[in-house]
């Protein structure tokens, strides 16, 4: 898919690095990490990113909330919800709040790759 940029927002240390393994091995994908929503909108701010993946649940905010910021920042920026806690509504109710996908930790690589080539053709 070419130079597509891609934000990571995970507040599991462990799991950000293997998703920027797993992405910067398998594609020309320019991939940038933040542990925390404050992080994450410093780094929105600082350039533009296609996707972000991101946690439900990080220390200073909740996952959709930080969605909604970056949203504002950039209207076009797709968002794919991963997280390993249950979410009381269905994944139309996240798309609904803005999100472009919802995955359920853990996700299989080949789920999470199509999930992003899919946000990226939209």
């Amino acid at each position: 898919m070419g130079e597509a940029s891609i934000l990571i927002v995970e507040d599991d240390e462990t799991l950000c690095q293997i998703l920027r393994d797993l992405l910067e091995l398998k594609t020309e994908y320019h991939v940038n990490m933040a542990r925390t929503g404050q992080e994450a909108l410093y780094e929105a701010k600082e350039r533009f990113f296609d996707v972000v993946l991101l946690d439900l649940k990080l220390p200073d905010m909740d996952g959709l909330e930080l969605l909604r910021e970056l949203k504002k920042i950039h209207p076009t920026t797709q968002g794919i919800i991963l997280t390993g806690h249950t979410f009381e509504e269905t994944a139309d109710g996240v798309s609904g709040k803005g999100a472009f996908a919802y995955l359920v930790k853990p996700s299989s690589a080949n789920e999470i790759m199509s999930t992003i080539e899919r946000a990226l053709s939209k």
